[in-house]
């Protein structure tokens, strides 16, 4: 008889000893390790899992939180990020930046999702080993549009780009060059 895989709940510590950096992990109870709890500060976490388990594996829905505060929550597949969900970072005013929501594939982002960069840019669109890669729009912090085929990252092939003022160029790039053609001046009607 084959014996069947069993979906646990729980909490998993990744723990460093202060003095020997020793790991240990600890599993579904508050941190405790030789007798000593974190309170006495004898032990430093760092990473948290709160989530689901399959064979001792991170599989299902989770939450895994890093010491230098980011964030996923999400799905998991054999302790990998996998199937939906979003990353965030510590800002330096110590809240929570969304950078990434969508798709994910072996700990990559892979499939349709949406980037927010640092500077206000976003990108929607498809990725490919955790870059832009296929179609999609990046929208810059100045107003400018761009929507188009994408390549490891870089604009590659046909799109359009819209400016803040309302001109339109299409654009033909090969991952490192940009060749633009107006289209239209002006503003665009709305």
């Amino acid at each position: 008889m084959e014996a069947k895989s069993k979906v646990v709940r729980g909490t998993v510590y990744l723990v460093k000893e202060r003095k020997s950096q020793k790991e240990s992990l600890l599993s579904g109870r508050k941190l405790q390790a030789y007798g000593k709890t974190a309170s006495q500060k004898q032990y430093v976490t760092s990473t948290v899992y709160k989530g689901e388990f399959v064979n001792n594996k991170r599989h299902g829905f989770g939450t895994q939180v890093w010491p230098n505060g980011s964030k996923y929550e999400g799905d998991w597949a054999f302790d990998a990020r996998e199937g939906r969900g979003e990353f965030f970072v510590k800002s330096k005013d110590d809240t929570l930046r969304m950078v990434y929501s969508g798709s994910w594939l072996n700990d990559m982002k892979e499939g349709v999702g949406v980037w927010y960069g640092a500077d206000g840019s976003r990108y929607e669109g498809h990725f490919h080993a955790n870059l832009p890669h296929g179609e999609g729009t990046m929208f810059y912090p100045e107003g400018h549009v761009y929507v188009g085929q994408w390549l490891d990252g870089k604009r590659s092939g046909y799109g359009t780009l819209t400016l803040a003022n309302g001109d339109v160029y299409e654009v033909r790039a090969d991952g490192n060059t940009d060749f633009f053609v107006s289209i239209k001046a002006g503003r665009m009607a709305r």
